[in-house]
């Protein structure tokens, strides 16, 4: 597709790892959006979108505790993401909860 091409054209244009991250979510090529959302954040480690897609996607793939990190990454970057701290809230519980 089109972002295959924005990817191999200019590697270091993190959104183009974002937009095909989403396409493949959008498929439920799981692995494959965790692949190219890792690229991103290895590329702009502040990402707010690229931390929420990671987010949902590790807690989708029951990794509580990697979506834990990166809701509180997420949080640190953008304090008033939508959503983000009732995720964080929900997962601290959760993860707190499996540790006892």
């Amino acid at each position: 597709g089109i972002f295959d091409a924005i990817v191999k054209q200019n590697p270091d244009y993190a959104e183009g790892w974002n937009r095909r991250a989403y396409v493949y979510l959008t498929q439920n090529k799981v692995q494959q959006a965790l692949g190219d959302i890792r690229r991103v954040l290895a590329l702009d480690p502040n990402h707010f979108k690229a931390l929420d897609g990671l987010v949902h996607v590790l807690k989708e793939i029951g990794q509580k505790k990697g979506a834990l990190a990166a809701v509180k990454k997420l949080l640190e970057v953008h304090p008033y993401w939508e959503g983000a701290q009732a995720i964080h809230d929900e997962l601290a519980r959760e993860v707190e909860g499996q540790a006892l």
